[in-house]
């Protein structure tokens, strides 16, 4: 770490074992903020401020792993973001909602999970769990993933500095919560949809949004899309209901009987 930061490492020369779920704990910042980050499998780092704005975090590495202890009940994986093509890790359900809610609001240029870590004065160090970029104003955006319930005053008062630093760079900052009851597991369903594969063809798509451009029974619309196989035609509606196209005209669970129209009618 450079000292013109004051930034170090404690230890000395005595050898230092890194934590990979909190691998700058070690890293003190007395006078100052700063974000340090992977590139390369080398970590850098930088003061707090619009100079940052410009830097593509989108594309970095997760700067850390999970923690991993006994009767540890999250659940890591990976997470294929169709909209951008990439392949993101998640460290818990939570997280691996979250990402769904933001691919679905179908909004996103490009998105990391755990990309870097802030470091300043009070020994204040934090992970902010995403960033990803806006595809409509192509803005920053930083993201911690919590259970509402699970907020305490230490951690609302951490998420509120990291709101403040991010205004310096110029990011939006917000905190997901996630989705609760059968939004949440709506909402799992449809993503199994998200992939191009299940699109329609043109002159097939041209042929059902005129029909829904009024409330049509689910199954009715699929039946339009391939009367031989409405199997295939209910894949091809969710995936439209993924992609925002076509929604529901009522609130609620998801169910075969429901009636759904075009979504830009519905607006």
């Amino acid at each position: 770490m450079s000292r013109s930061t004051r930034a170090t490492v404690t230890g000395g020369r005595n050898a230092m074992k890194i934590d990979l779920a909190d691998p700058y704990r070690h890293v003190v910042s007395t006078d100052r903020y700063l974000l340090l980050w992977q590139e390369e499998e080398v970590t850098k780092q930088k003061q707090m401020g619009p100079g940052l704005s410009i830097m593509e975090f989108e594309d970095t590495q997760p700067v850390r792993a999970g923690h991993s202890y006994q009767h540890r009940r999250h659940y890591e994986g990976m997470y294929p973001v169709i909209s951008t093509g990439q392949v993101v890790w998640y460290e818990s359900m939570l997280e691996l909602q979250c990402l769904m809610q933001l691919e679905h609001a179908g909004d996103l240029a490009g998105i990391s999970t755990q990309p870097f870590c802030l470091v300043g004065p009070d020994r204040f160090r934090h992970y902010p769990d995403f960033f990803y970029r806006r595809g409509f104003d192509g803005a920053g955006v930083v993201v911690d993933v919590r259970a509402a319930d699970r907020i305490d005053e230490g951690t609302r008062a951490r998420y509120e500095l990291t709101a403040a630093l991010c205004r310096e760079v110029g990011w939006a900052y917000e905190v997901m919560h996630g989705l609760t009851s059968w939004a949440a597991m709506d909402l799992e369903w449809l993503s199994a949809f998200r992939h191009p594969r299940f699109a329609l063809a043109d002159p097939v798509l041209e042929r059902l949004m005129p029909y829904i451009t009024n409330p049509r029974p689910f199954d009715d619309a699929a039946r339009l899309i391939d009367f031989r196989a409405p199997e295939a035609g209910k894949a091809a509606l969710y995936h439209l209901m993924w992609t925002r196209e076509v929604v529901t005209v009522s609130d609620g669970p998801l169910y075969e009987d429901m009636l759904i129209m075009a979504a830009e009618v519905a607006a």
